[in-house]
């Protein structure tokens, strides 16, 4: 149902992970030139942001499907793992140069979204426990 609080979790998700699509994650500095080994045209945090937070809305509409949900939140928390370890190594990549990187508010989207995901799968699980419950006392 729309109405439970992990809708409104996977709600804060996409909407946060949206916006870090939009928003500047970091800006690079030194020398102005972007180095050999560094992707300076960073197309992927954008494009994986957003996924995420299309994936956390296709969530919110699959309540009938509880286990399915706790699945897809285990995936999203998987792209938000791997979001940041893309970022550490682009951060990695450009620590060895002469240039240097700003990371900007929207580098704490993720981790944010990481704990109200971990959220989400523990009130689906409550959800599923009451229903497995109810179905005991038929």
């Amino acid at each position: 149902m729309i109405q439970r609080i992990q809708s409104a979790y996977l709600f804060l998700i996409a909407g946060i992970m949206l916006a870090m699509s939009f928003l500047p994650v970091f800006s690079i500095g030194g020398n102005g030139s972007c180095p050999e080994n560094a992707f300076c045209v960073n197309w992927l945090i954008p494009v994986s942001s957003g996924l995420i937070g299309i994936l956390a809305l296709v969530n919110i509409f699959l309540y009938k499907k509880r286990l399915v949900q706790i699945k897809l939140c285990y995936v999203i928390a998987l792209f938000l793992i791997l979001l940041y370890a893309y970022i550490f190594y682009i951060w990695i990549s450009l620590s060895n140069s002469s240039t240097y990187i700003v990371f900007a508010y929207p580098i704490t989207f993720p981790f944010i979204a990481l704990i109200l995901d971990f959220l989400t799968i523990k009130g689906i699980k409550k959800d599923e426990k009451l229903v497995k419950s109810l179905d005991r006392l038929r």
